[in-house]
């Protein structure tokens, strides 16, 4: 045992830190990929909505618990509102929960929509389907139908700029 020089009496040992069961170990774990899991995303829906790259990061957290978002006013979709940036006033943000088959009926664009899938796959009335990773651009007046394809959920942000402006001449 060792002493202190200058009391005579035994040195503190320095405390260790218990490691956690493994099981809680594979919990957190799992907690914190599925949180950041979409953060390869933050960095294009900060530059969308003009909001600070954190701030879209946390935001995209709400998928960590999709089934507790708000029921939007389309049947099978949840979502929740995004504030934007200062320089982004006029855009509106949506991050969105479309459940499996979901059909959006056809709808026309008063403003140009920017729509950035995160999990899951769309097909349009057109015939393309746009998967995790990608991102559409509706011009102003086009018109289509979405139908969301029945393997998984699909995950996303629509944004959409006032009908004078792209995001282009936003930022």
């Amino acid at each position: 045992m060792s002493h202190s020089r200058r009391s005579g009496r035994p040195a503190r040992q320095p405390l260790s830190t218990p490691k956690p069961p493994h099981s809680l170990w594979c919990r957190l774990e799992a907690s914190l990929d599925a949180m950041e899991r979409f953060t390869p995303f933050a960095t294009r829906l900060a530059e969308l909505t003009g909001m600070p790259g954190n701030d879209a990061r946390r935001a995209l957290h709400v998928y960590t618990q999709a089934h507790q978002m708000p029921e939007a006013s389309r049947p099978g979709m949840r979502a929740v509102t995004l504030t934007c940036g200062p320089n982004h006033a006029d855009v509106t943000a949506t991050l969105a929960y479309f459940d499996p088959g979901t059909v959006l009926e056809a709808h026309t664009h008063s403003q140009e929509e920017h729509v950035l899938v995160f999990q899951g796959a769309y097909r349009s009335s057109q015939g393309h389907v746009v998967s995790a990773g990608q991102e559409e651009v509706c011009p102003p007046g086009s018109t289509h139908a979405v139908e969301i394809l029945p393997y998984e959920p699909c995950l996303c942000a629509i944004i959409k700029t006032p009908r004078n402006a792209s995001l282009a001449e936003v930022a």
